[in-house]
């Protein structure tokens, strides 16, 4: 992933202020209290200022050292972004959360910090689960002077029998969700099919390699896996390009992950291989675009011209037309783009869906564009074994996509 090569060329995300919404920080870590801010930390649990956990609440510790531990201190690692500050924001550890607590906790510093890393989300493999109505509008807050607080974003661990589009987090345009892969460049076991997926970073593998960071009790972690570490390494390069550009707006931080991320040395499975779109990049569904490059984004930062305004267009389909080709497939008819409509480049797809089924589980969506990009917006996911209707935001991030396919393999749905 170029670290190393990002800090040869002076750039350690010194300057940057990352948030760890979690279940908590230990922010007199041995290796990490020298990145730690005094003040900006947050508990929703205890209501007070102090995001310290207790000793068996560890994950929010772990993500904070991918992102943050010293260098040269002989300690368990070194930080992706070691010249970064970090603020605790605890909101994991009670019973449950509620949306008012989560939308906090989203929006907790929004004009103080720079990124805020969540490895966290829903149950994987069953149900659709989506923010509420605070939450979402949490995300949407803007921060940083305006030009938007950068939300990274664990894909999940559900494996090929789960999707990520049935994660509200991981699939809303605002977050940058990043999935893992192994060693070997492959899809990690627990890497899921997630159209929403930027990029990926590498990850522990219990068939591979696994990863080491810090841990609850000034100790350090081994034998860690899981996307959940992938997005604090996210969030370590993303510091690093924002010290190369503070004017990086958080579209123009996606647009910079999808400049530079490298397919290259990737491997997909067949089903989910790399394809070229219409855009002219190669993109995944398990892996996005590829592996980050540090090196590159701040490379490219450096001298980086802000995208345009984002223009946001609707277009109905209020009543399609199911063409029952047999039991086990049915295809939508094609939406097309009115002349008038303002938009020339697409950055983000959104699609919402409502189906019924005898067996949700084996609804499967595809997305397909005019240059024949597919996006698998719903895979079979065998282990949600409800029944009632569903109402689903679903997302890709390929390129401009206009008619709606829908598979069924028990029975024909009604959409």
């Amino acid at each position: 992933m170029k670290i190393v090569e990002a800090w040869q060329s002076g750039f350690n995300g010194s300057g940057i202020i990352v948030s760890v919404v979690d279940d908590g920080l230990q922010t007199d870590h041995s290796d990490l209290k020298a990145n730690v801010r005094l003040e900006g930390h947050y508990d929703f649990v205890d209501n007070d200022n102090d995001p310290y956990p207790p000793d068996n609440f560890r994950h929010g510790t772990q993500v904070a050292g991918l992102i943050a531990a010293e260098r040269d201190n002989n300690n368990c690692i070194v930080g992706v972004a070691y010249g970064s500050k970090l603020i605790g924001v605890r909101f994991m550890g009670s019973s449950h959360t509620t949306d008012i607590t989560e939308a906090y906790a989203i929006a907790h510093g929004y004009n103080l910090i720079d990124i805020s890393c969540n490895s966290w989300g829903p149950p994987d493999r069953s149900g659709y689960f989506a923010p509420g109505a605070l939450t979402a509008a949490a995300f949407e807050f803007g921060g940083r002077g305006g030009k938007g607080v950068i939300y990274l974003w664990a894909a999940g661990n559900g494996g090929t029998t789960d999707n990520c589009n049935a994660d509200g987090y991981a699939n809303s345009i605002y977050t940058v969700t990043i999935s893992s892969v192994n060693a070997k460049g492959q899809p990690a076991w627990y890497s899921e099919v997630c159209p929403p997926a930027l990029a990926v970073t590498y990850s522990g593998d219990r068939f591979n390699r696994y990863m080491t960071t810090t841990s609850n009790l000034d100790l350090c972690s081994w034998g860690m896996e899981g996307t959940s570490l992938s997005a604090p390494q996210a969030a370590g390069m993303v510091a690093l390009a924002l010290q190369a550009n503070p004017n990086l707006t958080w579209r123009d931080v996606q647009h910079l992950i999808v400049k530079t991320a490298k397919y290259q040395n990737l491997t997909e499975d067949t089903e989910y291989g790399f394809t070229l779109n219409g855009a002219g990049n190669y993109v995944g569904q398990m892996l996005g675009y590829g592996l980050m490059d540090a090196e590159a984004m701040v490379r490219y930062a450096k001298n980086w011209t802000t995208v345009p305004q984002q223009e946001i267009y609707t277009s109905n389909i209020s009543s399609p037309y199911w063409v029952l080709n047999s039991t086990l497939y049915a295809e939508s008819e094609t939406m097309e783009v009115e002349r008038t409509c303002p938009i020339n480049y697409l950055e983000h797809v959104k699609v919402l869906t409502t189906f019924q089924s005898s067996q949700r589980a084996n609804v499967e969506l595809e997305l397909v564009s005019p240059s024949g990009t597919r996006s698998k917006l719903m895979t079979r996911r065998i282990f949600d074994h409800r029944t009632v209707d569903v109402v689903i935001r679903v997302l890709c991030v390929y390129d401009l996509s206009c008619r709606i396919i829908k598979y069924s393999y028990n029975a024909p749905a009604k959409a």
